[in-house]
């Protein structure tokens, strides 16, 4: 049941910068932090577990922050990426697929139903450290 609440995970294209100028020996393409989609501006302190999305013909909804792992300190070549993750709140966001349809590039991320009394992923990942 745990893998139907992260079955996309999207990571805010708005944060590969910060990462850029602490890894400068990289070469960064999208994709580099293992997410399905890249996101212009997902702001993790904006957006609320539960919130509902609709994401070209597919609907989603967000149901929790990512928590790094050893492959991102493979990837990045040095473990201490996942202190330096842990010590943002630049997570990424896991969704929930409600409805399934196509995605193509481009295609914006629309709130469809906002979820009450709920907290930011930022939020719950700082009380996960």
């Amino acid at each position: 049941m745990e893998e139907l609440n992260k079955a996309v995970y999207a990571y805010g294209e708005n944060h590969y910068e910060y990462w850029k100028n602490l890894y400068q020996n990289l070469d960064f393409n999208y994709g580099m932090f293992g997410e399905n989609l890249t996101i212009s501006n997902l702001w993790e302190e904006d957006i609320v577990v539960g919130n509902v999305y609709q994401l070209g013909d597919t609907k989603i909804e967000v149901t929790k922050p990512r928590q790094p792992c050893v492959k991102l300190g493979i990837r990045f070549e040095d473990a201490n990426m996942i202190k330096q993750f842990w010590n943002t709140t630049k997570s990424g966001i896991y969704f929930k697929v409600l409805q399934t349809g196509f995605v193509k590039k481009n295609d914006e991320l629309i709130l469809i139903k906002k979820a009450k009394n709920k907290l930011t992923i930022a939020q719950v990942y700082e009380s996960k450290k």
